[in-house]
C-alpha cells in the first residue's frame, strides 16, 4: 500500500492491521470480476459518501439503475456488504476516498 493516510487508518496498529488481513482474507482465493467503468465510478462516489439519489443526478439516470450497478459490483466482488466493497477497492487501490 501506499504510504499515505487512507481512510481506514486509525491511527490504532491493531485495527488498521485487522482491516487489512480482511480485506486480504476476502480478497484470497476467490475469483473477482473486473468491475465495469460506470461500476467503478459508482463505487468511487460511494467512498466519497454520495447517497444513491446524488449519484443518480450525478450521472443522469434513477435511483433504480444506481442500485442495480451496486448489486452487480456486490456480485462481481463476491462481496455481501457495500462498505466491505468499498474497502476491498480502497485496499487495492482502484477506489480513493475524497472526503
Amino acid at each position: 500500500m501506499n504510504d499515505q493516510p487512507t481512510l481506514f487508518d486509525t491511527g490504532n496498529n491493531l485495527v488498521d492491521s485487522l482491516f487489512r488481513r480482511t480485506c486480504v482474507l476476502e480478497t484470497e482465493g476467490r475469483i473477482e470480476k473486473k468491475l465495469s467503468p460506470r461500476e467503478l465510478q459508482i463505487m468511487q462516489l460511494m467512498a466519497d459518501d454520495f447517497s444513491y439519489p446524488q449519484m443518480a443526478v450525478h450521472f443522469k439516470c434513477s435511483t433504480q439503475t444506481i442500485k442495480r450497478h451496486v448489486r452487480r459490483a456486490l456480485v462481481k466482488l463476491n462481496c455481501h456488504s457495500k462498505v466491505r466493497a468499498v474497502g476491498i477497492l480502497v485496499y487495492k487501490g482502484d477506489v480513493t476516498p475524497h472526503l
